[in-house]
């Protein structure tokens, strides 16, 4: 198989905010103020400000050309022995514009800053590399190994962050290994399917977002090139029929994602070997069991299925992982949902649903980022803001087929 791609991509916003009575404020006079001080005695900027009732406002343009070239040669050694050869090359050439100004009128206060500029991140290209192999042990059993390499493009950051030399004006893709090997087989007449995969992966060039500044230096950020992280483990799925009627279906998941190189970031926060990996869980299992009930009464087929998924904790963030940080860890969770459905011959098909069975106050994001305001102001609104699942629900539906 050979084949070529190409795409040509073209992105435009306009987004910001918007105050009727913005010049009426002492917001509209303070910016005036800046106006002044920064821009006007320099001859950089009109004074006063014009009037405007936006009150921030950004403008972006981004221009994405990508050419592809693939291929994959599949060939059989024996009637057992099956390996896969892929390749992929790729090309992007991109160029941005990026405009923003609070308010409308008044760019960013600094004269680093390079407003409504055009950037080029240049042209950018690689390539992907795929190889599997996999032996049939019998008709129901086989297993194998693959290798693949996943590739995120780059991007630009800030030309104010970027004049500052801490941060690169363009910074470049990373690039996943995945290597992993694995079983798929079906035991006891198809009653039983069973798949457990091992992997380990190594991500080069990782993309790291100083999202904090630096210092008092808020727009002093932007992504950059870290070293390598990595994560090996293993995921064991299943669906067993132990009869006509009754079901299990589940899967479990085991992971050491960690960082494995030393790696300063621009706050003076040090990766090391060992750093954990945030948002990524090291154990996570899912589990359902489902009985039906065929012909129930002779109205139908009536069938009840329970199902429980579960995840352990993890970091909210970098800066969390990296200090330790108990207060960035978004805690472990459970979740279970329970349906009652039946089927009738004719075809309709009516379920109850109760989403969230045990009504958990399962938090699914926790923001501590802004703490430090949170304790500068003493509104302890903002320290540790926490984002929840839906509280128990319950529903009814109906389908009909024609």
């Amino acid at each position: 198989m050979v084949g070529a791609f190409y795409e040509d991509v073209d992105d435009e916003w306009f987004y910001g905010a918007q105050n009727p009575s913005l010049m009426d404020t002492v917001a509209w006079e303070t910016a005036n103020y800046y106006a002044y001080t920064y821009y006007a005695a320099y001859d950089h900027l009109d004074y006063p400000l014009a009037g405007s009732d936006i009150g921030y406002f950004n403008h972006f343009v981004r221009a994405v050309q990508q050419t592809a070239a693939f291929g994959e040669l599949v060939y059989d050694f024996s009637d057992r022995l099956t390996t896969t050869v892929g390749l992929r090359w790729f090309e992007y050439d991109r160029n941005e514009y990026d405009q923003f100004h609070f308010p409308h009128g008044l760019p960013p206060l600094s004269a680093l800053d390079s407003d409504g500029a055009y950037g080029s991140a240049g042209v950018e290209q690689d390539t992907a590399l795929k190889l599997s192999a996999q032996y049939t042990l019998d008709s129901d059993r086989m297993v194998y190994f693959l290798f693949s390499q996943g590739f995120r493009l780059g991007g630009s950051n800030s030309q104010r962050a970027a004049a500052t030399g801490l941060v690169p004006q363009n910074y470049g893709a990373d690039i996943l290994n995945n290597y992993e090997a694995g079983l798929k087989s079906e035991w006891f007449d198809n009653r039983l399917q069973l798949n457990v995969s091992a992997f380990y992966m190594v991500w080069d060039d990782i993309q790291i977002d100083n999202a904090g500044g630096v210092e008092d230096k808020w727009w002093l950020r932007g992504m950059i090139n870290g070293d390598t992280a990595r994560t090996m483990g293993v995921e064991v799925t299943w669906d067993a029929s132990i009869t006509d009627s009754l079901r299990f279906e589940g899967s479990v998941f085991l992971a050491d994602p960690a960082f494995n190189s030393e790696f300063t970031l621009l706050s003076g926060e040090q990766i090391t070997d060992g750093t954990t990996m945030p948002i990524s869980p090291e154990f996570k299992y899912y589990f359902a069991v489902e009985y039906t009930f065929w012909n129930w009464r002779n109205w139908g087929d009536l069938w009840v299925r329970y199902d429980t998924s579960h995840q352990s904790e993890v970091y909210n963030g970098l800066s969390s992982a990296i200090a330790e940080d108990p207060e960035g860890k978004q805690p472990s969770w459970t979740l279970s949902n329970f349906q009652l459905g039946i089927e009738l011959p004719e075809g309709p098909q009516f379920m109850l649903e109760v989403n969230n069975l045990w009504d958990e106050r399962t938090i699914n994001y926790l923001d501590n980022g802004g703490n430090f305001q949170a304790a500068q102001f003493g509104d302890t609104r903002y320290h540790n803001i926490r984002s929840y699942v839906a509280p128990r629900s319950i529903g009814l539906s109906a389908t009909f087929r024609f």
